[in-house]
């Protein structure tokens, strides 16, 4: 594991919010983002300034009144970490952020930062035994499905195969398979509630079964996004 994918030792809890409403990060993934808003191009500042963490959230259905303001965000999001960037010329920032670890917002602070920031509490995985043949099953029919909804993903199949056989563990190939395939903003969203990692395996081959059935308009791999 690298150091980016630990949560720090001193953690308070307290964290910028980052929310766009289609996007759904997950822990075990990286992300390409942009910020050119002014308000989070401050953000970027202060997260670059301080630990480097921001918390990505989805906005709730109907935020476009409100995205001047602070629409509603769901519950559960992604504490992530920046890991590099890049400014433009404009004050810009183009940057990479690695998923680290579920988070669900406690309660969000009221203050004179133009940006969103909240008291959060780390969401640990769950797992009801140690890996077994159920886990082994459960990995293999997610790459069965995934390999039928992305049938031009060769390369990321071949890298999938090779981090099981490395011990990917059942909850980090769910995150990455449930990140990279072409569902639905809110069947990703039920993926990042589920904490029991195999009730969470089980919804993530129900899910890229019902969208081989029911074709979405999502592309794979995950495109660069934008604030």
């Amino acid at each position: 594991m690298s150091n980016y994918d630990l949560v720090p030792d001193d953690f308070s809890g307290l964290t910028r919010l980052f929310p766009l409403p289609d996007l759904v990060m997950f822990p075990h993934v990286v992300q390409p983002l942009r910020v050119f808003e002014p308000r989070y191009v401050e953000m970027f500042e202060a997260a670059l300034a301080d630990d480097h963490l921001i918390s990505m959230a989805v906005l709730e259905s109907g935020w476009e009144s409100e995205y001047a303001m602070e629409p509603p965000i769901h519950p559960v999001c992604c504490l992530g970490r920046i890991i590099s960037h890049d400014k433009q010329p404009d004050g810009t920032y183009n940057f990479l952020l690695a998923g680290v670890q579920r988070v669900r917002v406690l309660q969000e602070h009221e203050t004179e930062s133009p940006f969103r920031s909240a008291d959060v509490e780390l969401i640990e995985d769950i797992y009801q035994s140690i890996p077994s043949e159920i886990d082994r099953s459960l990995q293999e029919k997610i790459l069965v499905a995934f390999r039928s909804l992305t049938p031009g993903g060769g390369v990321a199949h071949e890298s999938l195969e090779k981090l099981i056989e490395e011990q990917l563990s059942l909850g980090a190939l769910a995150d990455i398979v449930g990140y990279s395939a072409p569902l639905q903003t809110e069947q990703k969203l039920r993926l990042l509630v589920e904490s029991d990692v195999r009730r969470r395996a089980d919804l993530l081959i129900e899910s890229l079964k019902q969208s081989l059935v029911e074709p979405t308009a999502k592309v794979f791999p995950p495109e660069f996004s934008n604030n």
